[in-house]
């Protein structure tokens, strides 16, 4: 393996690596992606609905329910081409949908490094889009901070369990 000096950071407390800022133990979404969620119009076609459900899957990790959030978007493109150009209208629900994205991923989203010296939890949900769980630990405030969450979009069968066998998946 080859080093190149020059991209090397040493000595540094906040490094940005992959899209997320890296910091004592703290892991954070890098504010140029906030800030192109934030900042991202309207789609008016299905290509333009892949990008922005591409772009903010990236920070999926940092999301608790974020298939439940962004399950109704995924559903308009059910049996749609990769790159087509088929207009799309989302209705005032969806428009709403897709603020509420928006405004959670712009959120002061971070999760933190686990401390394998101390309990964790783990917190189970389900819905009729989605299954999802966080991983929490508390702090020395006895505050729960997020480590990590996961979720996943149901498909047509498993959407008729219930949401104890829901929850089981």
């Amino acid at each position: 393996i080859c080093l190149n000096a020059k991209k090397c950071k040493f000595f540094r407390t906040e490094i940005k690596i992959l899209g997320n800022i890296i910091s004592r133990g703290v892991i954070k979404v890098d504010p140029e992606k906030t800030e192109q969620i934030r900042s991202y119009p309207l789609p008016t076609n299905v290509r333009e609905l892949r990008s922005f459900l591409g772009l903010v899957n990236y920070c999926r990790e940092f999301v608790k329910g974020f298939a439940t959030l962004t399950g109704p978007l995924y559903e308009m493109l059910t049996g749609e081409k990769k790159n087509s150009t088929k207009k799309v209208v989302l209705d005032k629900k969806k428009q709403e949908d897709f603020r509420k994205i928006k405004e959670k991923l712009c959120e002061n989203i971070m999760r933190v490094q686990p401390n394998f010296q101390k309990e964790l939890i783990l917190v189970t949900d389900a819905s009729d889009y989605g299954i999802g769980a966080v991983l929490l630990q508390k702090d020395d405030m006895g505050n729960e901070r997020m480590i990590s969450a996961f979720s996943k979009k149901l498909d047509k069968c498993q959407r008729n369990y219930s949401v104890t066998d829901k929850e089981l998946l």
